[in-house]
């Protein structure tokens, strides 16, 4: 779940505000005069993002995704295979299938009239031919007019409603993925993993309001083929059917080469998620990656994704530029192959069959042209769609067997009863999670589950939420369910916002809650109250205020059932002790509570008490008689327990607004610095040399025909050039300029796929280098939702659309204007109207070009947040279906996407409305080139005419085609500035460059000189001149309430803030050495375990420094020597995401195996054991103590014994060391803190 967006969305109202496509009507719909007022809108700087914040009614994201998951549902259980490709035809296929139908017969008109009244007025310049009177050179001539006209209306109109269709469709499979999110097992989308997800709603759902744009194409392009094919026999006779011969060829290969687009497609999706999963790793444990300066190594494994990725994109870029070069040329070799037949026949070569097959050929070229992006399109969208619909198909054949509901054993109404359970995480593995578990809970009873890490407490918990599979057994449960996580789930929003969550607000609830979870004096020492803003994952909270934010929570629901994952382990004794008595006895009198704690002083309390040990049941019973096995234990966590008040303020500080993320930068040049990413300028001035050159030979083959024509007219040249220039002489000529036509197409191809490939991977390698490298302080304001949709959509914009639209337009571009340069060459009097056309499309230009931009800007920062929502909603996908929390949750998703959609539907309408307007520009230019000849040109070659006009009518569709598409390049630019420019994404400092030796810090010593930190130049001081000198092999303990210091203090000395003053490490100042290299030298167990995809092994020693025998050595150590041996394939067993697959207690303990290998002089623990059962605490202890005995150790202390025989403690307090000592000289002062803190719980 996210905030409301700080875009002014949350104070819009939406009931009087009205999309503009829904207020215009048909015609102006249909002419595109909606667009105007907000292209003039953007010219006067008058557009605000809040007055496009509703959707049009025929994209709301909830209606679409409530039709398409009915028909979804449908075909479920329909007892065949479902697809998801018949429940999109069943919501969208009418609709779609009647504008194909409906707008084929103007298209069909305009292809069939404009070569047919085109042959009629070339008739009239033939001298001797069958006499057209000028009235009807006329007619034929504003015939032709009406022909382009039809186009002009039909096409863009068409675009502009299948793309609506695609949008629709985009919107629907988005709603269902999150739809089907949301029904998933734990198990399973750990499986999916986020990558995978944020890959399917970024990449794959871009793709169907393109494709659907085209896909009428495929059928109308192929009958108009045939029909084309029909009129040319009628025309030319079997002569006529050479070049269709060519078509037919062509058609086919267009098939075959959809079938190795789809393949390499899927190869490219697949990679693609690969490196998203690992950049989420990255980004999600950016702190970690820092302090084990992992960097090198997932630079690595980043590098060795992206070389992947990028072979199979090169592939497909290389198949599609071939598709559309072969568009490009195809009319040129059909033309030819028809006056091959033509010149070899016998036949004579007039003006009638020359100039009528290049403008019909033209025609279906420009039809093939879509057609062939339909095919692309087409093979793309079914590489999408099987990957959605294996996404949906996910837990569909894994129902648990469960609710076996045996009446007569059911004493009260609401209760949890487990028989002889047995439950898996993976139904493939033999091994169960739970094993013969028998388990009960009774109304108004308050049950406790204790075990040492990894027995099997929190997936009990999951099995009662139904998130694992129960292969045998019976489960049962009656009543509503509310629960808290064990690793707090705290989504970006207020404090307010994260306890309500999805209930309806009741203030007097709302206080009794907050008292109850000991946060009325937290919340009261934020600025803003309870309306802080807590950042993405809960960064702007301490560890304790997360738990008691966490179950509040849950607690806040009014439920039968409260299952509760350990909440107290982050907090200390006193403040536990409270939550005991005022939220568990008291709040929940009455309810039936399961209670996981590893703090075992409450047992007494419990009516019941259930062992775990290796996932089985060892003990049940009441305290009185477990108090045998427990006795000890209670005595020694009674005698150990610290006591810190955990009454406290934020220690990073917080901030009122999450920082507005970055649209683009404007002010870099964004082609220089794409250009510049294939290494040097000469590349792009080498690849548009290939372009002209080949232009030069499209135009010279034109140019050529003509002559060729004229030469056969009476009267036009010198019977010695006629001599020589043979119909055959001048077929060979004709032969050669096809050639070279063909071989620079096809050069060009090759080479600016390599382009764009080393573009690509420059612009990545750059952007995660500097993202790697990067400050903490910038990844405490940005989310990880903002920084994956760079390095998914963004990225995936520069990797295919970029190159592929900048070849075609710079192709397109080059035509326009070597079109224009032949139409001025035949008479330069055309210049005047060619110049004024010039000034129009730069009018154009300038027109939609800003407002373009402004739109598309505003379209990518409202894709962020949807991704946001989605990580969250991941990360707490339990805690959302055990809150009954998927509506509020969904409807929160149906409104990012309605945000989005309401101003990506006016991005796209402009887009149109622009190439509209542009093709009725190029209709007014041909009409005018068309009567010049008719109206001022005395006796004209007919060859110069007919070249003329053809090549003016090639404007029509090129031009736009080509504006467009630098407007869409343009607007898809602003991802090239997005990865190159994040303003505030400043390096880490890392001025040092004194490298010591190897051995270095071989003492162990620290000194710390009037050390002084703020997280930001606006913000307070954390820590305020702190002086500490810390010996050679001490082991020092730190203590202090939360936000007093403590966790800052560990942050210097690894340098992950500035700071003022100086630490001295075995006496080498740490400013003045490398960051990899202090980081390296020092061993860290963090509070929070993190762990990345990969196997096992990778996850433990990354650098491969260490053999096995030492992991297997260090794994033994820690008790995990078993667990690991028994895996499936021991050290080399994946990891899935977040290290779902161990507990929370186990990664601890292997986070400790990290720190063993590294066997630094340095260690710090920031309160690695908070997660812990108290046994394992103190094997955890004890275990450092002997591994560690040589090493000076650092403790940020949850537990007394943590720091009780440390050398020295560390007392903090709002940032200064109020206390420094050992043990016995602290405790002699009975006014000290840590007097107070021991004797005063």
């Amino acid at each position: 779940m996210l905030p409301k967006s700080k875009k002014k969305l949350v104070v819009v109202n939406q009931s009087k505000n009205v999309h503009p496509k829904d207020k215009a009507n048909f015609l102006s719909h249909f002419l595109f005069w909606w667009q105007i007022p907000l292209v003039i809108k953007n010219w006067r700087n008058q557009v605000k993002e809040d007055e496009y914040v509703v959707v049009t009614r025929e994209h709301e994201s909830k209606k679409l995704g409530d039709q398409v998951e009915k028909f979804w549902n449908e075909e479920q259980i329909s007892g065949k295979k479902a697809s998801l490709i018949r429940a999109l035809f069943k919501s969208f296929g009418t609709e779609f299938i009647l504008c194909g139908l409906i707008y084929f017969p103007f298209d069909m008109a305009s292809t069939v009239l404009q070569p047919l009244y085109l042959g009629q007025l070339l008739n009239y310049f033939i001298v001797n031919e069958t006499p057209v009177t000028k009235e009807q050179a006329y007619f034929y001539g504003f015939m032709i007019v009406v022909s382009i006209l039809i186009r002009v209306l039909s096409f863009q109109y068409f675009i502009m409603v299948t793309f609506s269709i695609g949008l629709k469709v985009r919107t629907a499979c988005s709603s269902l993925i999150y739809r089907k999110l949301l029904s998933l097992k734990k198990a399973t989308i750990q499986k999916a993993t986020l990558g995978h997800v944020i890959n399917l709603l970024s990449n794959d759902v871009d793709k169907f309001d393109r494709a659907f744009c085209y896909i009428h194409t495929i059928w109308s392009g192929t009958l108009k083929v045939i029909i084309a094919s029909y009129f040319l026999y009628i025309w030319f006779g079997y002569q006529g059917l050479a070049g269709t011969g060519i078509l037919t060829i062509f058609l086919l290969l267009q098939f075959y080469i959809f079938k190795i687009t789809a393949s390499a497609r899927m190869n490219v999706a697949l990679k693609t998620d690969h490196r998203i999963r690992i950049m989420n790793d990255i980004v999600a444990g950016i702190r970690a990656v820092k302090m084990y300066t992992w960097e090198s190594s997932f630079a690595n494994l980043i590098n060795a994704a992206r070389k992947s990725e990028l072979k199979y994109i090169a592939q497909s870029n290389n198949i599609q530029n071939t598709s559309f070069t072969l568009v490009s040329y195809v009319h040129k070799l059909c033309v030819y192959v028809f006056i091959l037949a033509v010149v070899l026949s016998g036949s004579s070569l007039t003006p009638h069959k020359v100039f009528l097959s290049i403008n019909i050929y033209d025609l279906l070229r420009q039809t093939l042209q879509y057609t062939s992006a339909g095919i692309s399109q087409m093979s793309e969208i079914k590489t999408s769609f099987l990957r959605i619909q294996e996404f949906l198909f996910l837990d569909a054949h894994q129902e648990t067997k469960e609710t076996i509901r045996l009446e007569s054993e059911l004493k009260v109404p609401q209760r949890v009863l487990l028989k002889n359970v047995d439950a898996k995480w993976d139904l493939s593995l033999t091994s169960t999670a739970l094993s013969d578990v028998n388990f009960e809970l009774n109304e108004g009873e308050i049950v406790s589950v204790i075990g040492t890490a990894g027995s099997g407490k929190s997936t009990l918990l999951q099995v009662i939420l139904k998130e694992l599979s129960v292969v045998s057994g019976t489960l049962y449960t009656e009543g509503s369910i509310s629960y808290a996580s064990q690793e707090p789930w705290i989504f970006p929003a207020t404090i307010r916002q994260n306890i309500i969550f999805s209930e309806v607000p009741n203030e007097t609830k709302y206080r009794k809650v907050i008292k109850a979870c000991a946060l009325e004096r937290d919340i009261s020492l934020f600025t803003y109250g309870d309306n802080t803003l807590v950042g993405e994952r809960g960064v702007m909270l301490s560890g304790g205020q997360k738990a008691r934010v966490n179950l509040a929570r849950a607690i806040y629901k009014d439920a039968d059932i409260y299952l509760l994952d350990d909440p107290l382990s982050a907090v200390d004794k006193s403040v536990a002790n409270y939550i005991f008595t005022k939220c568990f006895l008291e709040y929940l009198q009455g309810k039936s509570v399961v209670l996981v704690t590893h703090q075992i002083q409450f047992l007494r309390n419990m009516d019941k008490i259930y062992i775990l040990e290796e996932g089985k049941v060892a003990s049940c019973g009441k305290y009185d008689e477990l108090e045998i096995l427990m006795g000890q234990s209670v005595q020694k966590y009674e005698r150990r327990r610290l006591d810190v008040d955990e009454e406290k303020f934020l220690e990073t500080g917080h901030l009122e607004f999450e920082i507005k993320e970055d649209s683009g930068n404007s002010n870099i040049n964004r082609y220089k610095t794409y250009c510049l990413a294939t290494g040097h300028w000469i590349f792009m001035v080498i690849q548009i040399l290939l372009f002209v050159s080949n232009q030069i030979f499209i135009n010279g083959s034109d140019v050529f025909l003509s002559f060729w024509v004229n030469l056969r007219q009476e009267g036009t040249t010198s019977s010695t050039i006629s001599k020589y220039l043979t119909d055959i002489n001048c077929l060979y000529i004709y032969t050669v300029i096809v050639f070279f036509l063909i071989f620079l197409f096809q050069l060009s191809t090759w080479t600016f796929v390599i382009f764009g490939k080393r573009a690509s991977a420059n612009l990545h390698d750059s952007f995660f280098r500097r993202i790697l490298n990067g400050s903490m302080k910038f990844f405490d304001c940005h989310s990880s939702g903002r920084i994956l949709n760079r390095f998914s959509r963004d990225m995936g914009i520069i990797d295919e659309l970029i190159p592929r639209n900048m070849y075609y337009m710079l192709k397109q571009g080059i035509t326009v204007l070597g079109v224009c340069v032949v139409v001025v060459g035949v008479n330069y009097w055309i210049i005047i109207p060619t110049i004024i056309l010039k000034l129009l499309f730069y009018l154009h230009l300038l027109a939609f070009h800003s407002a373009l931009n402004h739109f598309k800007r505003m379209s990518s920062t409202r894709r962020s947040p949807i991704f946001t929502h989605v990580s969250a909603s991941i990360q707490g996908l339990t805690t959302i279906k055990a809150l009954k929390a998927e509506q509020q949750s969904l409807s929160k998703f149906d409104e990012y996407q309605n945000f989005y959609n309401s101003v990506e539907y006016i991005q796209r309408a402009l887009y149109f409305a622009y190439a509209y307007w542009v093709d009725f520009t190029c209709c007014l230019y041909s009409t005018v080139v068309i009567f010049y000849q008719l109206i001022l040109v005395q006796d004209p070659l007919v060859g110069n005419v007919g070249l003329s006009i053809t090549q003016s009518l090639l404007l029509l569709g090129c031009a736009q085609y080509a504006l467009k598409l630098y407007g869409e390049l343009d607007s898809q630019m602003t991802s090239v500035e997005r990865v190159v420019e994040y303003p505030d994404l400043t390096p880490e400092e890392n001025k040092g460059d004194f490298v010591p030796q190897p051995s270095w810090p071989s003492q162990g010593c620290i000194k710390l000189d009037s050390v002084s930190m703020q997280y930001s130049v606006d913000k307070p001081y954390v820590l305020k001149r702190v002086n500490l000198d810390i010996k050679s092999g001490e082991k020092v303990g730190i203590i202090g309430r939360t936000g007093s210091g403590k966790s800052s203090l560990i942050s210097i000395i690894f340098r992950l803030y500035e700071f003022e003053g100086t630490v001295i490490v075995d006496n080498v100042d740490i400013k003045s050495v490398p960051l990899n290299v202090l980081r390296s030298r020092i061993s860290v167990i963090p509070q929070d375990p993190v762990f990345f995809l990969g196997t096992l092994r990778k996850n433990l020693d990354p650098f491969d420094e260490f053999d096995d025998q030492q992991l297997w050595s260090c794994l033994e150590d820690v008790n995990l020597k078993l667990l690991v041996a028994n895996l499936p394939l021991g050290l080399e067993s994946p990891v899935l995401e977040g290290g779902a697959n161990f507990s929370v207690g186990q990664r601890q303990m292997l986070c400790l195996v990290r720190a063993m290998l590294k066997n630094s002089k340095i260690v710090v623990l920031d309160e690695a054991t908070a997660n812990v059962d108290l046994e394992s605490d103190s094997f955890i202890q004890t275990t450092i103590r002997r591994r560690f005995k040589n090493s000076t150790v650092l403790t940020i202390a949850h537990r007394l014994d943590s720091v009780m025989d440390s050398d020295k403690i560390v007392v903090m307090d709002a940032g200064v060391v109020v206390e420094f000592g050992t043990r016995e000289e602290l405790l002699q002062n009975p006014h000290g803190y840590f007097y107070k803190y021991v004797n005063n719980p």
